[in-house]
């Protein structure tokens, strides 16, 4: 049983969406959402994150939805932008 030809060409890839908080303060009213920034590519960053950068937590004024998207998916739009990007590169190389 030694190492076949597909196991010697196996490559890993390590995925850091930037994102590490104490989730219990948050996503609170008054929570940390409100005044610490999110870093990383901004080419992964949903229409919320946007808004944050530019208009702060006002921007979120009568847009429950987008400030339910800052607090609560940010990590999941960046899986969604990485998953699209990934099928696209692998539909173009086949």
């Amino acid at each position: 049983g030694g190492v076949g030809p597909e196991e010697s060409r196996a490559t890993f890839w390590l995925i850091d969406f930037g994102l590490a908080v104490d989730s219990q303060s948050w996503v609170t009213e008054r929570g940390k959402w409100r005044t610490e920034y999110i870093g990383g590519d901004s080419r992964y960053w949903p229409p919320s994150s946007w808004i944050m950068h530019l208009f702060g937590p006002e921007g979120f004024a009568g847009r429950e939805d987008l400030c339910e998207q800052y607090q609560r998916r940010l990590d999941i739009h960046g899986l969604g932008i990485t998953a699209f990007e990934l099928l696209c590169t692998v539909a173009l190389a086949a």
